[in-house]
């Protein structure tokens, strides 16, 4: 029986330094396994410690192995596949912009309003909007703009966490 491809995101604590993002990133590849989003950020005040967050659609038996793997890499502490937790939350955030006359803005201006998007910019005929939500929910926004003359996405990647108090150390 093969296994099922499906999204995964994983959260991975690293030191902050030259060339960990390169060490993690080659092991995805050695793998076969393409990374759809990747998300990097210091989380600490002096900088010393980064979380990277990497959406990748795969099988459950290739992720295990990544995440098995990613802990043998020096300057990685933790690397956990988020989306197997309960109590997962993602949030991205994407600018979507559309060039068109005063109707087509205004039909996009009603698409975008359902989807509680804001207004970043309006200058002659382009409209921006920021679209914040899951990434299921950002792709059907822009599915529907498409049709309203999109001329630009510009998308962070998955920002991922627990609610509540559980915390990313706390999962074995």
């Amino acid at each position: 029986m093969t296994d099922i491809i499906k999204k995964h995101v994983i959260a991975i604590l690293v030191d902050n330094e030259f060339g960990a993002l390169a060490r993690i990133v080659e092991l995805f590849s050695a793998r076969g396994c393409n990374i759809e989003s990747l998300n990097v950020a210091p989380i600490t005040l002096d900088k010393k410690l980064s979380r990277i967050t990497i959406t990748s659609y795969t099988n459950s038996k290739t992720i295990d192995l990544i995440c098995k793997l990613l802990t043998r890499i020096i300057p990685v502490y933790r690397a956990v596949e988020l989306t197997r937790e309960k109590g997962y939350i993602e949030r991205e955030l994407a600018l979507v912009k559309i060039i068109g006359d005063e109707e087509k803005r205004q039909e996009a201006i009603k698409i975008a309003d359902k989807y509680r998007t804001h207004i970043v910019d309006i200058t002659g005929d382009s409209v921006v909007f920021e679209v914040i939500g899951t990434s299921e929910m950002i792709d059907e926004v822009i599915e529907k703009l498409s049709l309203l003359g999109l001329d630009g996405v510009s998308r962070t990647g998955v920002a991922a966490g627990f609610k509540g108090d559980k915390k990313l150390n706390d999962i074995s």
